[in-house]
């Protein structure tokens, strides 16, 4: 009976909806990057307020993908988890963007409602920014994209828009946010 509920429980804690609460499930459709930022991890959230955020839309999106043109709040400021907005894209369609962990060490957003043509796809998605401190005051940011697939066609579909266009720009967008982090800790450093 005991080994029946120890199961029991253990099946119930991997399977629970809320078990991925505040992850992204193993079986979504999913890319990561990584890069090296040359900023101390104590900084980086500092500096991300200063981040010009139409710099890096316009350096991300090169090829005719909509851009987001402005956020409107929905719960809250955005500064906390449950915090809530909706993204404004250039041709008019919105996505609402929720926190679902903010520390140190992570960052994790929730896509949903989701009017861009992605939604034949993809039923939501989830973006993690995770951070490690590097010896010598650098800080490592791994970035995942995650996609809860519709179906097997959906699945294989999102893959190859993954790994076609949407690594891309999240390259250029990293490259863009790596380079403002950089050029405002050493703008900030060689000031005093």
């Amino acid at each position: 009976m005991k080994q029946c509920i120890l199961l029991c429980t253990f099946y119930w804690c991997l399977c629970s909806p809320f078990a991925h609460a505040a992850t992204i499930p193993g079986d979504w459709t999913q890319i990561s990057i990584v890069d090296t930022i040359h900023v101390p991890i104590k900084s980086y959230y500092a500096l991300t307020e200063k981040v010009d955020f139409e710099k890096l839309t316009e350096a991300a999106y090169q090829d005719g993908t909509p851009t987001v043109v402005d956020g409107q709040l929905v719960n809250g400021d955005f500064t906390e988890v449950g915090h809530s907005r909706f993204l404004i894209f250039d041709n008019g369609k919105r996505m609402l963007e929720t926190i679902l962990q903010k520390d140190q060490h992570t960052f994790l957003l929730e896509l949903t409602q989701i009017e861009l043509s992605l939604r034949k796809l993809a039923h939501r998605a989830r973006v993690r920014f995770s951070y490690s401190d590097l010896e010598g005051g650098s800080t490592i940011v791994h970035w995942t994209y995650a996609f809860e697939h519709k179906n097997f066609i959906a699945r294989g579909m999102l893959r190859r828009f993954l790994k076609k266009k949407h690594q891309y720009w999240m390259r250029n967008f990293l490259s863009e946010l790596k380079r403002q982090m950089e050029s405002y800790h050493t703008s900030a450093h060689s000031s005093k």
